[in-house]
């Protein structure tokens, strides 16, 4: 996805409650960081989906997004820090994000979603299922999946089907490894 500069142009007024919750934080210098994250989201899904306003961004979007925080396009970086309104400045001065950048970028987006869905701006966050980012590996920023897929679900159904049908196993047993692999289903533990 090229950088187009023309679309960084007004971009501060079209994001609803920004002044809001990113004036709770205290410091100018936290609350500007947390403001220039969620203008990076907001101009990359400018440029993603014209027509669609950050208020209406899915977990999707989100997703992609960290994919491409991990591997930024040339065109997206400025090798010299300018100021907003140049018309040489980009979004980013690198290629590549450190892991407490990363950090950094979720956590602003996400007090902005929260936010948002508190005032009942959009009906949920959509940054709540994202795994938080944690040491070394930037490969975290995917959401919990709490279930089996359907059709794993089916072929375990078949297979308690087929042990029960048994007569070599205890029905004891077999009750038993049932009522384990529900309760990790329905709980939503990973196996």
């Amino acid at each position: 996805m090229k950088y187009n500069p023309r679309l960084a142009e007004n971009l501060d007024a079209s994001l609803p409650a920004l002044t809001i919750p990113l004036g709770r934080l205290g410091s100018s210098r936290s609350a500007e960081g947390y403001r220039r994250e969620v203008l990076k989201l907001a101009l990359w899904l400018k440029h993603r989906t014209p027509q669609k306003h950050i208020s209406e961004a899915h977990e999707a979007d989100l997703q992609d997004y960290f994919r491409f925080l991990l591997d930024i396009p040339d065109s997206w970086v400025s090798p010299v820090k300018r100021s907003t309104g140049h018309p040489d400045w980009r979004p980013f001065n690198t290629h590549k994000l450190r892991v407490s950048s990363l950090a950094l970028c979720r956590s602003a987006l996400n007090s902005y979603f929260t936010h948002l869905a508190d005032s009942g701006v959009i009906p949920e966050n959509p940054l709540a299922r994202f795994n938080p980012v944690k040491g070394a590996k930037a490969s975290r920023l995917t959401p919990v999946q709490r279930f089996f897929p359907e059709e794993h679900w089916n072929l375990l159904n078949k297979w308690f089907a087929s042990i029960s049908e048994e007569k070599t196993t205890e029905p004891l047993k077999i009750a038993r490894i049932i009522w384990i692999l529900s309760l990790l289903y329905y709980s939503g533990l990973r196996i």
